[in-house]
């Protein structure tokens, strides 16, 4: 049982990488403590803003694209970052030197062409845009580095066995697409719900949409599996030690794309990869403790991958959002 808080919070955070919906009896188990600590250690996460449990329905699955937008502001880029994180639509929004770049997730055509040709142009903080639609996102060895240090090899080993792998949140490469129309009206309920709780139990689903909690754990798997359903944590790194975050626009050989991208992923401080039109073809950002240990990380992980060149590395200021709030 550890008396370090940073490692009590690394320990839960460590449990929920490996199954979003782990219960308090799950967390406990793993960790060694009662299910009532499990609890309030979980609770404080979410009091002191350090961790939230997500679920959302990709609309890439359905066949709507995402983009990854570096926009200039012409003067006041926080006001400019302020006002798109303000819309539903943009998962991330975080300020570098220099810019402002942004994951935007439309729900429709008109919403993707309405935002993309006029809505962000015609924003007078706006000096330029450069839009670069994502083709692939690579999944992950880890989100966040040194998770797996704050657990012994008894601990691991329980989590292992514990954990339904079925909402590991490492999992989060591209999966196969399934057309709108598989969705039924009770899949559509069913996500709106866990949108609100992606941890409610399958009990109160199931009481919320009459079904039965079989029904429900299989729609949920089946879902998750298929792509149109994703877990996720959002955690303020600041939080958990992790004081530096970059953004890196890399080159690479189309042959040598694929295997580049999951290299990147590979890394445990890469918190998200994805190939992308443009002049580049590689987007991933980067978690660290410190300048040197990023330094470290380019030096000494990303220069080994073959044919990769990193043409542009933008240190984060400030991260104003993180996912659909």
């Amino acid at each position: 049982m550890s008396s370090n808080p940073m490692t009590d919070r690394l320990q839960i955070i460590q449990v929920l990488c490996q199954d979003v919906r782990a219960s308090y009896a799950t967390m406990a188990a793993v960790i060694g403590v009662s299910e009532q600590t499990a609890a309030r250690r979980y609770q404080s996460l979410i009091r002191d803003s350090v961790l939230r449990c997500t679920a959302t329905l990709d609309h890439r699955t359905l066949g709507q694209p995402e983009w990854i937008l570096r926009i200039t502001p012409s003067s006041a880029g926080t006001k400019l970052a302020e006002t798109l994180a303000r819309h539903p639509d943009m998962s991330w929004v975080s300020i570098t030197a220099a810019e402002v770049v942004c994951l935007y997730q439309p729900q429709s055509t008109a919403d993707n062409d309405l935002m993309l040709t006029d809505r962000i142009r015609s924003i007078s903080l706006v000096d330029s845009l450069d839009a670069r639609q994502v083709l692939r996102r690579f999944p992950l060895r880890t989100p966040w580095p040194d998770l797996t240090a704050t657990l012994d090899a008894a601990a691991r080993s329980r989590l292992d066995a514990l954990a339904d792998p079925t909402f590991a949140i490492d999992r989060r490469g591209d999966k196969p697409t399934r057309h709108p129309d598989e969705l039924t009206t009770d899949d559509k309920r069913l996500i709106a719900l866990l949108t609100r709780d992606p941890r409610a139990p399958y009990s109160t689903l199931a009481r919320a949409t009459n079904l039965t909690p079989a029904r429900i754990a299989a729609r949920i798997t089946d879902l998750t599996h298929s792509g149109v359903l994703r877990f996720d944590l959002e955690v303020d790194e600041r939080k958990i030690g992790l004081t530096t975050s970059a953004a890196i626009w890399a080159g690479v050989p189309l042959h040598r794309l694929e295997p580049a991208g999951h290299a990147l992923g590979a890394i445990s401080e890469v918190q998200y990869v994805c190939a992308t039109t443009g002049p580049t073809g590689l987007f991933a950002t980067i978690g660290a403790r410190n300048p040197d240990h990023l330094y470290q990380v380019l030096t000494n992980d990303i220069a080994r991958i073959e044919d990769l060149h990193p043409v542009d590395l933008r240190a984060d200021l400030r991260m104003l959002k993180r996912g659909r709030t």
